[in-house]
């Protein structure tokens, strides 16, 4: 995946701690253990453990975790809610294509009177 862009312009590790660990150093191993169980095997992970142990102590660090929460899951319910609004458009779409009358399409759908007239529209169109 070296070739995906996230727009962002950061850097990102993705890491599977739960594959094979043949082969990987010692210390690379102590951190796939801290990553699956948080053991501290190694000074690195005992450090790295002390510095997550600081980071959730931090007040301001936790509002502003929160706070990115709470936009991920308004984002998440947006993108839901789109999800949904397009199903509702494709079944629109498709009782359309079948000469469906205007007031079943409505009671399928759930889609407004003048959301499937444009939808009708765009069908004559093509």
């Amino acid at each position: 995946m070296p070739d995906l862009e996230l727009g962002d312009e950061t850097t990102k590790v993705f890491v599977d701690p739960y594959g094979d660990t043949k082969g990987l150093s010692e210390g690379i191993k102590a951190f796939f253990e801290y990553l699956i169980e948080e053991l501290t095997q190694s000074d690195f992970t005992k450090k790295l453990y002390e510095e997550v142990e600081k980071a959730r102590e931090n007040k301001e660090w936790r509002r502003e975790y929160m706070a990115w929460i709470s936009e991920l899951e308004e984002s998440k319910e947006e993108a839901r809610e789109e999800g949904r609004e397009e199903s509702r458009e494709q079944i629109a779409i498709s009782m359309l294509k079948d000469n469906m009358p205007i007031s079943k399409v409505i009671l399928y759908s759930s889609l407004s009177e003048s959301r499937i007239l444009e939808l009708q529209q765009n069908l004559a169109e093509n």
